[in-house]
């Protein structure tokens, strides 16, 4: 048995077309690869992606995330991302591994404690440590950023190659910005 798609028109087989209880024939009436292609223009629409971010706050999207997160599978994927992180900027791993070992054996104060260097006094949110240069001398030189600044200060600035190897090394301004 075969139907014609209400998007474009074409005759295809049944299943050309996802299945939809309510449809009389018991599939929908736009083909697969219609519906595909409305549900990917969709999802970066500025509604779709309201729609998602309402999902993913709502308590059944947390609560799905921390199913999730607590999974064999969402602790591979987990892992996964942190190895491809590293792979990709073992520069600035190193410099925040170096920070983390430090703030650890109470050479450096834990960011929260300290007030952010960029904004006024009593800037709230998460206080982060940054680094103006990822080159191994200066790993352990840091200022201390809430997240807001710290990404306003990315957005202006671009990661610079210490030695022209790798584009996560030193920082420095550019007229074009942009984030990292």
């Amino acid at each position: 048995m075969s139907k014609a798609c209400s998007k474009c028109g074409v005759v295809k087989e049944l299943e050309g077309f996802y299945k939809q209880v309510g449809g009389k024939d018991g599939r929908r009436p736009d083909c697969k690869e219609c519906h595909k292609a409305w549900s990917r223009a969709y999802a970066v629409s500025d509604r779709g992606r309201a729609v998602k971010r309402k999902h993913a706050n709502s308590p059944r999207g947390l609560r799905k995330k921390s199913d999730y997160i607590k999974s064999e599978r969402g602790k591979a994927a987990r892992v996964k991302s942190i190895t491809n992180y590293r792979k990709r900027y073992p520069m600035k791993d190193a410099a925040q591994r170096k920070a983390q070992y430090e703030v650890s054996r109470g050479r450096l104060p834990h960011p929260a404690t300290i007030p952010c260097e960029e904004g006024p006094a009593g800037c709230s949110g998460r206080h982060e440590y940054h680094h103006d240069s990822y080159r191994v001398e200066d790993r352990a030189v840091v200022r201390c950023m809430c997240r807001r600044h710290h990404r306003a200060w990315h957005a202006a600035n671009t990661p610079l190659p210490p030695d022209g190897d790798h584009p996560s090394g030193g920082l420095a301004s550019s007229e074009e910005g942009e984030a990292a």
